[in-house]
């Protein structure tokens, strides 16, 4: 696939800009990604996407792909989906160092 749009949660940004090459097995796909875009967030070669079936539902999708970018920006896409990365992360740094946790700014 060439310059797809992949949109895999509802409450999360379209990846856009998605290559790579799936391989369709039985019930189940994993996708090989060579580049794409979250946001302002540039998604480098070598990632994959594995869902483990298509029915019956609840089949488990496994994503790992490394990208760049600014991290405020690829934390504000992160936290403004129920994954709640931003709140997570200041709250684990408050338990840490809660004088850098009063100083983070989350987008």
């Amino acid at each position: 696939m060439q310059d797809a749009t992949v949109k895999f949660l509802d409450d999360y940004p379209p990846v856009t800009g998605v290559s790579g090459v799936g391989h369709m097995k039985g019930n189940s796909l994993v996708i090989d990604v060579t580049g794409g875009q979250l946001g302002k967030w540039q998604v480098d070669e070598g990632g994959k996407v594995s869902l483990s079936r298509f029915a019956p539902a609840g089949g488990i999708m496994d994503v790992s792909v490394m990208g760049h970018g600014a991290l405020n920006e690829l934390m504000h896409v992160l936290d403004r989906t129920q994954l709640k990365v931003g709140e997570r992360l200041l709250g684990w740094l408050s338990t840490r160092s809660p004088a850098m946790a009063r100083s983070t700014s989350m987008c």
